[in-house]
């Protein structure tokens, strides 16, 4: 139990430094070890901060949530979303994991109904189109490299480009929350925040 509340305790600190797979990592572990979390709101609000980053697998485990009623009311239109979302994000990697689960929900949903929840959720996809790895939130004096972020490289190459904190305004996106689903925290990405981007799709365990 220790060496898990430490893990719990490395996770936050990481999370709170914007590292994305640890905001997932801290949400998962608290999930399976609810007793070593401040609440249950705590994982729910990590794995929302990284779902909302494009951790496709974070987005699995909300609708899993969703789909149980642990911690949010059972709901399956919500759980059906959540794992739209996450086949969105992750692309066939997550779809290999959730297509049972989702042939199984849109059972229990009226056509009309999935149809709907489809185009939301492929509308909200197309606003996170860009799987995050880091943010990094400029607050005063920073220890980080202030200027750029790295992007995850390809095929397990530790060598990624560099992405300039401050893109054109062109290229700018607006990282808002899961409109719609509760329990979701935004992730505001203000102007001076650097922001370094994974590839979309590449599996974060």
């Amino acid at each position: 139990l220790r060496d898990l509340q430490r893990a719990a305790m490395l996770f936050r600190e990481s999370s709170a430094d914007g590292f994305v797979p640890s905001m997932h990592a801290l949400g998962l572990l608290l999930v399976n070890y609810p007793e070593i979390g401040r609440s249950h709101q705590e994982a729910l609000h990590a794995l929302c901060d990284a779902a909302s980053a494009g951790m496709w697998k974070s987005s699995v485990i909300l609708g899993l949530l969703a789909r149980d009623g642990k911690w949010m009311p059972k709901d399956p239109a919500v759980a059906y979303f959540y794992l739209r979302v996450a086949e969105s994000q992750g692309g066939s990697s997550a779809t290999q994991v959730v297509e049972n689960e989702i042939d199984k929900l849109s059972k229990l949903l009226h056509p009309d109904q999935f149809i709907q929840i489809d185009e939301h959720a492929r509308t909200w996809a197309r606003m996170h189109n860009v799987s995050l790895i880091r943010i990094y939130r400029n607050r005063g004096k920073q220890k980080h490299f202030p200027l750029y972020g790295q992007v995850t490289a390809i095929d397990g190459v530790h060598a990624g480009a560099l992405m300039p904190s401050r893109p054109p305004a062109a290229s700018k996106q607006n990282y808002s929350d899961l409109a719609a689903t509760p329990n979701c925290s935004a992730i505001n990405l203000a102007q001076n925040d650097v922001v370094t981007r994974s590839v979309y799709g590449t599996q974060i365990d």
